[in-house]
């Protein structure tokens, strides 16, 4: 996880029980990762959840780029981990390039190619992320001076080549 600014503790949930009710928010930055037996429409749950940081959905088949997307008005939510969703296509990529204060994404093993990927760059706060062994080539390096803000990006056993780095 990439540091909170204000330097609290971040507390880890797994959910992997059905939640049928509004979860309490705790009163301190906390992070949730969603069990893979769990229905995407458990999310609609965490919209009052105001400290909620991070969210995992790693290797989720049924999450979609919409259910993320609602969690986008949450005013400390800033870290998603995505890894292994090879089944978000364009509109799954463009609902999560309109979480503008996302600092931190990992879509490693993302089947998503140059163009989609490409979408993310109007998330203006994005600081990091993650597309290690993602389907892209060293045409999405062109597109890399459009993240304002990018410190850190992860391309490794991917499309990208020495020369495009170079």
């Amino acid at each position: 996880l990439v540091d909170v600014p204000t330097g609290d503790m971040i507390r880890s949930i797994t959910l992997d029980k059905p939640v049928d009710h509004k979860l309490p928010d705790l009163s301190v930055p906390f992070a949730i990762t969603l069990g893979r037996e769990l229905s995407p429409k458990v999310l609609r749950h965490f919209l009052g959840l105001h400290h909620l940081v991070a969210l995992e959905v790693s290797f989720h088949e049924e999450v979609r780029g919409a259910d993320v997307a609602q969690l986008a008005g949450l005013p400390r939510f800033q870290q998603m981990f995505a890894r292994g969703m090879r089944h978000w296509n364009e509109a799954d990529l463009e609902a999560v390039a309109g979480m503008t204060g996302l600092r931190l994404l990992n879509l490693q093993l993302s089947a998503a190619g140059d163009e989609a990927l490409g979408r993310l760059t109007s998330i203006s706060e994005l600081t990091h992320l993650n597309l290690d062994d993602a389907n892209i080539t060293d045409a999405f390096l062109e597109q890399v001076p459009r993240f304002k803000r990018l410190e850190t990006l992860h391309v490794s056993r991917t499309g990208v080549t020495n020369a495009g780095l170079a």
